[in-house]
């Protein structure tokens, strides 16, 4: 097993080593924000050192290791959206602030915003996120009430600092105005504002709702680069950067009629990361897993497209499990 190593004061673990220890807490932490989430729809006070100790175990396992928490952010259950989505968004954010160079306090806070950012809707009718259809204006006022309903139940709370109530208050917001609750433009959001922004929505687009099918990763970049009176494209340009353009725990297929999962990424060629062969698509069966870096191949192997596995009666979470655990 590989040793671990102490890097600017934590300790770094192997993509296996963490992996481990960030499903336990990813799987804990769900379960948690459930019944919380259940607990303020019938009228309870928001449970902030919970909160606070979920943000920190997020917090501390992406410093040891980001990819672990990130590959977990991929996986897809449409029967828990909102929950699920409060803790990708606070593991994205923290991924990202780490890579921005965030110091690890700023970055806890920053974490624990994006795990409060949607609170709002446990207040919301519930109805309205099982329904298949597009909202009708009434349902969508509704909706939007969250931002303000999640500031009345977080207002005076001991551990939330006035930067993380302006991500929180503005995480809906877009730089040309046109956001909401209160439209301000690009010179009144701060730049964890605009953050949590990008991972918002990016966290949205690439998982599974009640209404909609999840997007591949690509595509949700596709869409954040494409709307630029919307969201700050340095910033974009930097989480494409630190994400990949095919994260960690991403499904690809390749040209040598196989399927792969993305182990590690590549910052000087971001479409030949490192792989782990382990199916043959033309016969559809699994094969003995096997690692590739795109990059040296001699076979000129390359990715053709993103899949969620359900063409080949794959379960992501199993894949995961399978060959990310040491």
């Amino acid at each position: 097993m590989p040793a671990k190593v102490s890097v600017c004061g934590s300790t770094q673990a192997s993509l296996e080593q963490e992996f481990l220890i960030a499903s336990t807490c990813y799987e804990q932490s769900q379960g948690k924000l459930r019944a919380m989430f259940h607990d303020l729809s019938a009228g309870m006070l928001v449970n902030l050192e919970l909160l606070c100790d979920i943000a920190d175990a997020i917090v501390d396992s992406v410093f040891r290791n980001p990819d672990a928490m990130a590959a977990l952010t991929l996986l897809r259950d449409q029967q828990s959206y909102t929950w699920r989505h409060m803790l990708n968004c606070a593991i994205l954010t923290a991924i990202f602030a780490r890579y921005l160079g965030y110091e690890m306090n700023k970055v806890r806070q920053m974490a624990l915003a994006a795990l409060l950012h949607d609170i709002g809707l446990a207040k919301v009718p519930q109805g309205i996120f099982s329904k298949a259809g597009h909202l009708s204006e009434l349902e969508l006022k509704a909706v939007r009430k969250h931002v303000a309903l999640g500031l009345g139940m977080l207002k005076g709370q001991k551990h939330i600092t006035g930067m993380m109530l302006e991500m929180i208050v503005n995480h809906h917001e877009r730089l040309d105005g046109s956001g909401y609750p209160r439209g301000l433009g690009a010179d009144k959001l701060s730049r964890e504002a605009r953050i949590l922004a990008i991972v918002d929505v990016y966290a949205a687009m690439i998982a599974d709702k009640p209404y909609k099918q999840a997007q591949e990763p690509l595509g949700a970049l596709r869409y954040l680069m494409a709307q630029q009176d919307l969201f700050d494209q340095a910033l974009v340009q930097r989480f494409i950067k630190c994400v990949g353009i095919h994260p960690i725990g991403t499904l690809v297929q390749l040209t040598n009629e196989r399927l792969a999962i993305v182990v590690q990424g590549n910052s000087d060629n971001p479409i030949r990361p490192k792989v782990r062969v382990f199916y043959n698509t033309l016969h559809r069966h699994h094969i003995t897993p096997k690692d590739i870096d795109l990059s040296r191949t001699k076979d000129d192997i390359k990715i053709t497209a993103s899949t969620c596995g359900s063409d080949f009666d794959l379960n992501p979470a199993r894949l995961l499990k399978e060959h990310l655990l040491p």
